[in-house]
């Protein structure tokens, strides 16, 4: 079974680097599945699937499943991941 990877950058700032550096780690990965929500990055992925915004409730999906997340640890996402796993 793959491994689910989420890659979360919000909506404000281009976030290119975490978004170049996630494409590199996966260039020689096998046993994942990445997918990213990467905002205003200009960096286009070549080794896993991205767009640029998504409806909250998808983001939410994403998070639930995913085995690992990578963010940038704003505000949106960290309480999104949180939201994810911690119920109350």
């Amino acid at each position: 079974m793959k491994k689910k990877v989420f890659v979360t950058v919000g909506t404000q700032l281009p976030f290119d680097r975490l978004v170049e550096a996630v494409d590199k780690w996966c260039e020689h990965r096998t046993g994942i599945e990445v997918i990213a929500q990467t905002g205003n990055s200009s960096y286009v992925p070549r080794n896993f699937a991205s767009q640029a915004f998504m409806h909250p409730e998808e983001t939410a999906q994403l998070l639930a499943n995913a085995d690992v997340v990578f963010s940038h640890a704003g505000r949106g996402p960290l309480f999104s991941g949180l939201n994810a796993v911690v119920r109350f």
